[in-house]
């Protein structure tokens, strides 16, 4: 168990919040108070900071879903990191080119993360995924400019 003793550190900074976030629940559903819920959100956040704070790990990051696509039957979010669309054959015409005068073509790129439906990274749901057909399919969602 971990333990601090000063008062102001951030592990007794998070238990203070916790027990505070825990009373303010108890006393709600003493109550029967219409702000129940949000009293429940706020313990749970509380519970969350201090978990995570306690096994030294980072709070997952919740990212915006772009796309809803499914994975093997399974619902999943796409989020849009970065997209670089494709650029056709560039031939240049100035006086003396050559057939070797030219710049190649270059095929869309797309950055992503997929998540789950709350939009948490599931990078077991990416593994399931066929990954140059899953990046392909991105593709297409960024070109059509919708979300379905």
């Amino acid at each position: 168990m971990k333990f601090s003793s000063d008062p102001n550190s951030r592990l007794n900074l998070l238990r203070i919040a916790h027990m505070e976030a825990l009373e303010m629940l108890r006393t709600a559903n003493k109550e029967r108070s219409p702000y129940r819920g949000k009293a429940l959100a706020n313990y749970k956040k509380a519970r969350l900071d201090l978990k995570y704070f306690v096994e030294g790990r980072e709070r997952p990051k919740k990212h915006a879903i772009d796309f809803s696509v499914t994975i093997g039957g399974i619902p999943a979010g796409i989020s849009l990191l970065s997209y670089t669309g494709a650029k056709p054959l560039k031939q240049y015409t100035f006086p003396g080119a050559g057939p070797g005068d030219y710049e190649p073509p270059e095929e869309a790129e797309a950055t992503f993360v997929v998540t789950d439906r709350h939009g948490y990274e599931a990078k077991w749901l990416r593994r399931k995924a066929n990954e140059s057909r899953l990046e392909q399919e991105v593709i297409n969602l960024v070109e059509k400019g919708n979300g379905e």
